[in-house]
C-alpha cells in the first residue's frame, strides 16, 4: 500500500462531487505567465483565468464549464512542469456572454463562479505533482479518474510567494518575475543582492538583442534592477528608445534580466566598470544589441 497522499486526500470530495468536477490546469497561453500572475493578485487568476472562455470566430464560444459544476485551479510552477499549485475551487452558476467591447485579446470572463470557502485554508499553500503527458489534450478536464493520479508534494505554512535565492549563479529572471520579487520584497533576494555590485545582460527574448550593464551605486543590484522594473529602461539610453518604440508592456512581456558576475563593495568600482565594458565587447552588444557606448 502507497504511502503516497493524493489531492482528494485532503480535500475529501464525495463520488457524486468528483462526477461533477472538472480540473483545470492553467499554464502559460498569453503575455503573463499565470503564477506570477497569482502571486501578484489571486483573485485576477481567480477568475479571468480560472473562469476563463475563448473566443471563437464563429461567434459561437465552446462551452467547457456548465452550471452546477465544479472547477478546480491548478496552475504550473516554473522549472518543473510536473508541480502544479491549487489555487482554488469555484462552483459555476452558468455561463456570461461576451463583452461587446474587445478586450484585446481571444479570452474573456466567460462564465460566473463562485468560491468555495471550505477549501480555504488550502488556496495558495499546495504544491502538487501531476506528469501532464503530450498526449492529454486539453486544459480542462473531467477530474473523476485524475483526482487519484495527483499528488501532494507539500503544504505550505503561507501561500506561495516564489523561491528563494537561488545562489548568484543561478540569477536569469523574467521581468514578470522580477517585478514580483521586488514587489513582494523578498528578503532572500533583497538582501543577497543588496550587499553587491555587478555586470549583468538584459536579453530581449523577440529578436535576440542584448544590452550588458553594471551596478556599483549604493544597494547595488538590488537597487539597479529596481529601476527597470519602475520604467522599463532604467533611464539607459538604449532602452529608453525601446520603451519609446514599442511601449513598456514590451518590455514586461520580451526583456529577461541574468547576472553575469557580481562583487562586493571591496572591490574597487573602476574594476566593474571594466568587467562591463569586457562583456560588451564580448558580447558585441555596441554593434549588434542595445549599448550606446
Amino acid at each position: 500500500m502507497s504511502d503516497d497522499i493524493m489531492f482528494n486526500d485532503l480535500l475529501h470530495l464525495t463520488d457524486e462531487e468528483i462526477g461533477s468536477t472538472k480540473i483545470r490546469f492553467i499554464m502559460h497561453f498569453s503575455k503573463s505567465d499565470p503564477i506570477y500572475v497569482f502571486m501578484n493578485n489571486p483573485d485576477e487568476l481567480n477568475t479571468e483565468w480560472l473562469l476563463s472562455r475563448k473566443k471563437s470566430n464563429s461567434g459561437k464560444d465552446a462551452e467547457h464549464l456548465h452550471k452546477g459544476e465544479n472547477v478546480i485551479g491548478l496552475v504550473r510552477l516554473p522549472d518543473d512542469k510536473d508541480l502544479w499549485l491549487f489555487t482554488c475551487i469555484k462552483h459555476i452558476s452558468g455561463p456570461l456572454d461576451r463583452p461587446r467591447e474587445d478586450n484585446g485579446t481571444d479570452y474573456y470572463v466567460g462564465y460566473e463562479g463562485e468560491e468555495l470557502a471550505e477549501y480555504r485554508k488550502f488556496y495558495g499553500r499546495v504544491i502538487l505533482r501531476y506528469h501532464k503527458g503530450k498526449g492529454q489534450q486539453g486544459s480542462i478536464r473531467w477530474a473523476e479518474g485524475l483526482l487519484d493520479k495527483i499528488h501532494v508534494v507539500k503544504v505550505l505554512s503561507d501561500a506561495y510567494a516564489g523561491d528563494e535565492f537561488p545562489g548568484y549563479d543561478c540569477v536569469s529572471l523574467s521581468y514578470a518575475q522580477l517585478k514580483t520579487i521586488w514587489d513582494k520584497d523578498k528578503s532572500s533576494w533583497k538582501s543577497t543582492l543588496s550587499r553587491q555590485q555587478g555586470v549583468y545582460v538584459i536579453t530581449d527574448t523577440a529578436t535576440g538583442n542584448l544590452y550588458v550593464g553594471s551596478a556599483t551605486g549604493r544597494n547595488g543590484i538590488y537597487q539597479r534592477w529596481q529601476d527597470y522594473i519602475s520604467n522599463g529602461h532604467g533611464n539607459d539610453t538604449g532602452l529608453i528608445a525601446i520603451v519609446k518604440q514599442h511601449g513598456l508592456e514590451y518590455v514586461q512581456t520580451h526583456f529577461r534580466y541574468t547576472l553575469l558576475e557580481h562583487y562586493d563593495f571591496t572591490v574597487p568600482k573602476d574594476v566593474v566598470l571594466t568587467r562591463e565594458s569586457y562583456w560588451k565587447e564580448a558580447l558585441d552588444t555596441r554593434k549588434h544589441g542595445y549599448n550606446g557606448n
